[in-house]
């Protein structure tokens, strides 16, 4: 602090963020990624909500000697970690500061945008084409609202016509960065497939085929890797399908293609973590994924392993957009559609559909979701407790997961 009786005035730097929850206040470097906490200071904690006061200027005048050590210490440590600074005032007249808000280029567009392009928002589109109570399935029902296979329909056995994968989808192929995603209860079922694959062939855009493993007919697998573009997703279950993976792995074209073969292991115990670990160990795969499945009984091992700790929120340092798009939209969820079998289409299969591709289009379904939806744009200042945490701005966006049951504190915070 200057050692004058000239008074100044106090800003923060445009990629700091300074966080309130009543007394509390966190700063945020999202350059130096340094997170500096004050509890239960008050005086801090209303200096913060004026610095972030666009009606004040996002400056507090500051004089020496009024304030009390607790704020000269908060003001030499803002401009030792380069997180804010002092301007010398000259009369009433505050300097021009300008304190970035939490808003994306063109989103959400005005809604009579001309220049609409649904290829700026979508990134990738799920097309269950069956749903099924199929053994693969059993025991794993709510396994569709956690991640995207199996898809479980409790009516009995039903497929999505290829004519509506590819009418949905080709206005929209070659689009940069997005995916065609097939799914459903197990696809190697589905009775269509090599009428799809025929056009699967002339596609620009890459394919994730999402398979249950073990699945009904393997030999169909050597047939879809072979497809250009194309990459698989297998979803493999305890015992049966770890006690498979040998076979899978012996088999020459694998040796050839394992590099676009991905592998989800779906787990709901730490035991059921280890044998898999045990298994791995032996296998040399390297695309290894663990998917915990939550079966209603297993909240502890979720507590335990899945929950996030003060230090892992700490320490995910999002850069200065994560920041302020986080704040606005769901990042993780952002861009994806799943299309089930009866053409009901969601954004987040936890959600509220938002139509039927058999009577609108994609392109309408994606405006309705960006101006209305749940499923892109649930952030945690929209869920409680987040709302009032003060790591809301840290923490990693809400997921299925916390959607699925309701529970938007996965941590041991709050």
């Amino acid at each position: 602090m200057p050692g004058n009786k000239e008074s100044y005035w106090l800003f923060l730097e445009p990629f700091v963020h300074c966080v309130t929850a009543g007394d509390d206040v966190l700063i945020y470097n999202s350059v130096t990624h340094t997170v500096t906490e004050y509890k239960s200071s008050p005086g801090i904690s209303s200096l913060c909500r004026d610095l972030d006061d666009p009606s004040k200027g996002f400056t507090v005048r500051i004089s020496p000697g009024d304030e009390n050590s607790e704020i000269r210490d908060f003001i030499s440590g803002l401009r030792n970690s380069h997180s804010g600074d002092l301007i010398r005032a000259i009369g009433d007249t505050r300097p021009a500061v300008i304190r970035p808000r939490p808003v994306l280029v063109n989103y959400p567009p005005p809604e009579e945008f001309p220049g609409f392009n649904v290829g700026d928002y979508l990134k990738n589109i799920y097309f269950s084409l069956n749903a099924s109570e199929i053994p693969a399935a059993h025991g794993y029902t709510w396994a569709m609202y956690q991640f995207p296979c199996f898809t479980y329909n409790e009516r009995g056995y039903t497929e999505l016509a290829p004519a509506d994968v590819l009418k949905n989808y080709l206005p929209y192929d070659g689009i940069p960065g997005l995916t065609m995603d097939l799914t459903g209860a197990d696809i190697t079922l589905y009775s269509r497939l090599d009428e799809l694959i025929t056009h699967l062939k002339k596609l620009v855009s890459s394919v994730v085929f999402h398979i249950p493993f073990p699945c009904h007919d393997p030999e169909v697998i050597e047939q879809l890797i072979r497809l250009k573009n194309s990459r698989i997703s297998f979803y493999i279950t305890l015992p049966e399908g770890t006690s498979l993976l040998p076979g899978l792995i012996d088999n020459p074209w694998f040796r050839l293609k394992k590099s676009r073969i991905d592998f989800n292991f779906i787990i709901r115990s730490l035991e059921e973590y280890n044998n898999v670990a045990a298994i791995l160990s032996e296998t040399g795969l390297k695309r290894v994924f663990f998917l915990p499945y939550y079966d209603k009984e297993n909240m502890e091992f979720f507590r335990e392993n899945i929950f996030l700790s003060r230090d892992d929120i700490m320490g995910s340092k999002p850069g200065q957009r994560q920041v302020y798009s986080r704040q606005i939209l769901n990042d993780q969820g952002f861009g994806k559609l799943y299309v089930m079998p009866s053409g009901e289409v969601f954004a987040n299969m936890n959600e509220a559909p938002l139509g039927n591709i058999h009577n609108e289009t994609i392109t309408g379904l994606v405006k309705r979701e960006i101006y209305t939806g749940k499923g892109w744009n649930l952030n945690r200042m929209q869920v409680s407790p987040c709302s009032g945490c003060l790591y809301r701005f840290l923490c990693p966006p809400v997921g299925n997961y916390e959607r699925f049951m309701q529970r938007f504190n996965f941590c041991d915070i709050l």
